[in-house]
């Protein structure tokens, strides 16, 4: 399959994100499904447009579980405001529990892309401890679809009864937000620096969920409108650049979100 000018990866809607005028949609729902699951060895194999709302009650009532928190309507900014399994990745917003069970960086063990001239690759294993070649697949969290069209990932599950969420002070929010983690010496005068604006905060991993413009901090790193500013080298940025060029040749996936991370 080879992809001919710009195409727009859509899934549930729930990120929002940049469409190019006169792009072709590749809607990325119509390929969902568990194709693999082994609960005793805690791990997965889904197509990415499956919905994370299916993908749970699937693997819970065989005792497994992602780690997203989960506290009703209106709080889905917590748990990375989770709708199909591709786009969660791609976004690669922090979540509630990550400093206590880690990110989709930890979780992710594998992935099959199309790259944007049409290749079909695969990075990665179904093993959670795995020498199958660099951690490309790694690089998938958080490039809101410019390296590729995720495909299919491998996931490590955890076990359903260590996962006892806490109830987080947090305001029901269903609207545009920010996300902003800062150093531990800068998070109490950055909370309080909100106030009203304030969605929700966690201590653990110095992160807040925010409305409105972000707050100047001495550190960290802060996302707000889809484009995260600080908290990457230029050495970092360089080398996503070039993944980009490799990977997303033309930037015919996604290119309006290519535009903007430049």
């Amino acid at each position: 399959m080879i992809l001919g000018g710009a195409c727009d990866i859509v899934g549930s809607g729930t990120k929002g994100g940049l469409r190019h005028a006169g792009a072709t949609e590749i809607p990325i729902m119509d390929y969902a499904g568990i194709l693999n699951f082994s609960p005793e060895d805690q791990l997965l194999t889904v197509r990415a447009g499956t919905r994370l709302a299916d993908l749970l009650p699937e693997i819970e009532a065989q005792g497994q579980t992602l780690p997203l928190a989960r506290f009703g309507e209106g709080f889905g900014y917590l748990g990375g405001l989770p709708g199909t399994v591709g786009g969660t990745i791609s976004a690669g917003l922090p979540h509630f529990l990550e400093a206590r069970f880690g990110h989709w960086t930890d979780w992710l063990l594998g992935a099959r892309i199309l790259t944007g001239d049409g290749l079909d690759a695969k990075s990665g294993s179904q093993a959670v401890k795995s020498v199958a070649g660099f951690d490309i697949y790694k690089m998938l969290v958080g490039s809101r679809g410019t390296l590729g069209l995720i495909l299919e990932v491998h996931l490590r599950t955890y076990p359903l009864e260590a996962f006892r969420p806490p109830t987080p002070k947090a305001v029901a929010h269903t609207g545009p937000f920010g996300v902003q983690r800062v150093a531990a010496e800068d998070f109490d005068a950055l909370r309080d620096g909100y106030g009203d604006r304030l969605l929700a905060a966690e201590e653990e991993s110095k992160t807040v969920w925010f409305t409105g413009e972000p707050l100047a901090a001495p550190s960290g790193w802060v996302q707000h409108d889809g484009v995260r500013r600080g908290g990457s080298s230029p050495l970092v940025e360089k080398y996503l650049a070039r993944a980009r060029e490799t990977f997303n040749p033309g930037a015919v996936l996604n290119r309006a979100e290519c535009e903007r991370t430049r």
